[in-house]
């Protein structure tokens, strides 16, 4: 029975579980590689005008598996966040909305870039500023937990403990989430946009959800007198 009650927890927390694993893995990886390989793969990773230009997608998928500082304390405020998201979405709506944020706070703050290079506020390199890591997707995250984790549907304990898990969470992070944001700093940016992104986007999913009609189960057939 505990492990069916596992595997069921897994599958309905799909994509926290399968996001935690990646990115555990990646920074293990990342921990044995050489100075060198780190600066080439952070380089082709990350987020910048230059690599959106060239490999986009390569670029956004693995640019939110870059391990900044602090990779144990990243594992821990991103279970904080989305095991609470997919405990209420559901782990295709969950992976919606953090892709959603990953990739409109990527897009629009490397947009300023490109806008402010091209007016002349930014010099040229800024095309190639480095840009990694996946504290877009977990901004998004705690940020939904907050907002939303109140919601009805849960135990009363853990609707009590989700917006809890959010705040803590985005406590922790209060030193980078707008650090630079008056200078339009890129991070700065872009957790703006992915915060924003959760709290329109992860009500509109949350409603959807809600209003999605339940099942209705087929009576069982009769069954013969042949046993």
């Amino acid at each position: 029975m505990t492990v069916h009650r596992m595997l069921r927890f897994v599958r309905s927390h799909l994509t926290a579980c399968c996001f935690l694993l990646l990115l555990a893995a990646a920074e293990l990886t990342y921990s044995m590689l050489s100075g060198h390989d780190q600066h080439a793969l952070r380089a082709w990773a990350s987020t910048s005008v230059t690599n959106l230009k060239h490999h986009p997608l390569g670029a956004l998928v693995s640019s939110a598996f870059i391990p900044s500082e602090h990779p144990l304390g990243w594992l821990l405020l991103a279970a904080l966040g989305m095991f609470s998201a997919d405990g209420m979405l559901g782990w295709r709506r969950s992976l919606v909305l953090v892709a959603a944020a990953h990739l409109l706070g990527s897009l629009v703050s490397e947009g300023v870039v490109a806008w402010r290079v091209a007016q002349g506020a930014l010099p040229h390199a800024s095309l190639s500023l480095d840009d990694v890591g996946p504290s877009y997707l977990v901004a998004s995250a705690l940020t939904f937990a907050l907002l939303y984790g109140w919601v009805r549907g849960s135990p009363a304990w853990v609707r009590g403990l989700r917006p809890v898990a959010g705040l803590l969470g985005l406590v922790a992070l209060r030193g980078v989430l707008f650090s630079g944001l008056s200078h339009l700093d890129v991070t700065a940016v872009g957790h703006t946009v992915s915060m924003v992104t959760a709290a329109l986007l992860g009500g509109a999913l949350l409603r959807g959800r809600a209003g999605r009609p339940a099942a209705v189960r087929a009576p069982a057939p009769a069954r013969s007198g042949h046993g």
